[in-house]
């Protein structure tokens, strides 16, 4: 396992769990929200993005968390793991009322300059309302990551699917193990 991108739903812990992984393996941990939100929530220029993602992951190991679908082709030619956490959409759910609360309140500076708002967790449209966001790609991004063809389109590819806390603990321990042979 050298470069692996860490997948799931928002508030699945993508990004705790490969921040753990990288420390884990002692490789470069690559968020890719923080290559994507420009200042004052912008979306970047597609172009800029799939170079400064390609430029991110050069190296020869890496974890990366995200799911933006633009990089993805880019990201899985270069990728031997995908790690898919896959928990339940009402914890999923409540992880993610959970910490928007929390940056809101405590008004978190994230990526830049950009803070959480209530409409964030409110707002009617789906693009810009978290919870509706995470409802509406739930399954979507289930269908995609347990795809049984994903093996055989990207044959260096292999799938990690975590269900569970313990699934997760135990995932990591392992890395910790191989770490320390």
């Amino acid at each position: 396992m050298n470069r692996i991108q860490v997948v799931g739903n928002s508030g699945s812990g993508k990004s705790t769990f490969s921040a753990k992984i990288a420390s884990a393996l002692g490789i470069p941990n690559i968020e890719l929200d923080s290559l994507f939100h420009q200042p004052n929530w912008r979306r970047p220029d597609e172009a800029q993005f799939l170079r400064d993602v390609d430029q991110a992951t050069q190296s020869e190991m890496w974890v990366v968390d995200g799911n933006y679908s633009a990089v993805r082709p880019l990201l899985w030619e270069k990728i031997d793991t995908l790690v898919f956490i896959d928990i339940t959409l009402p914890l999923t759910l409540f992880r993610t009322a959970k910490r928007s609360i929390k940056r809101i309140i405590s008004r978190e500076v994230l990526w830049g300059t950009n803070r959480e708002t209530w409409g964030s967790l409110f707002s009617y449209k789906r693009e810009k309302n978290l919870l509706l966001w995470t409802l509406s790609n739930f399954k979507k991004r289930r269908a995609l990551y347990l795809n049984p063809e994903l093996p055989i389109i990207y044959p260096n590819l292999r799938v990690i699917h975590l269900r569970n806390k313990t699934e997760l603990a135990e995932f990591l321990a392992k890395l910790h193990k191989a770490a320390d042979l």
